[in-house]
């Protein structure tokens, strides 16, 4: 069944029916990073201070998908940075919380985020790292993956004409530094990752924005219930 297989994929590919990469659209059809969350506020925050959010700075390996960045709305760094912000500020997790138009260099020291905080007037400042943000595309034809669809319960047919995952995947390092002394009241690596199947590899506008959205989401409210039940509070 494999070979059958391969040879129709074979043969659609020499008669132009190719699987589809996926494209960014127009852009006023993009996406937005900009994601709002489902989180309920804190009543007294947790820490009687305020919180500097600075962009974050994207540590990635590589872009979105293939060479592009291009699928969204905003650059990536500065559209997660914003909805971090959104979240932080949502939280109540501090009793005032500042979006600071700064990107942080590679190397930090005390000094530096001492003079970043009094500038703008906060005492802490939350600095994240976007290790990770892209789609990844995977044929489900070869070996496992063909496997894997076919103990599933499809047929042959839907194997051919779904046979891609597209996977959305997240992986963030933030931190929360006090910039009177720089000691780290909170650390930790954020990931989450949404896997669909596409139809020739290909994936809708609105349906890639939705599963991008619905990852950011998850990642930014898993970096609340962190913060509000690990970070250090200040004596």
């Amino acid at each position: 069944m494999k070979t059958i297989i391969s040879i129709v994929m074979l043969l659609l590919i020499m008669s132009g029916c190719a699987p589809n990469k996926p494209k960014p659209a127009d852009v006023d059809l993009r996406p937005s990073l900009m994601v709002r969350t489902h989180i309920r506020p804190l009543s007294m925050p947790k820490y009687d201070l305020t919180l500097g959010v600075v962009t974050m700075r994207d540590q990635r390996l590589s872009n979105f998908y293939g060479e592009s960045d291009n699928f969204f709305r905003e650059d990536v760094a500065a559209g997660l940075s914003q909805t971090a912000y959104l979240l932080l500020k949502k939280s109540h997790l501090f009793n005032e919380t500042k979006r600071i138009m700064v990107r942080m260099p590679d190397k930090l020291s005390r000094s530096e985020l001492k003079s970043i905080a009094e500038k703008n007037n906060v005492d802490v400042l939350f600095v994240g790292d976007i290790v990770t943000f892209n789609l990844l595309r995977k044929s489900m034809i070869k070996a496992d993956g063909l496997d894997l669809r076919m103990n599933g319960g499809q047929s042959e047919g839907d194997v051919l004409f779904n046979d891609f995952q597209l996977s959305v995947n997240y992986k963030l390092i933030g931190q929360l530094i006090y910039a009177k002394d720089g000691s780290i009241l909170w650390a930790e690596k954020i990931q989450r990752n949404k896997s669909v199947f596409a139809d020739e590899g290909t994936i809708e506008v609105s349906k890639l924005g939705d599963i991008t959205q619905q990852v950011i989401r998850d990642t930014m409210e898993d970096m609340y219930t962190l913060i509000n039940s690990t970070a250090l509070r200040l004596k």
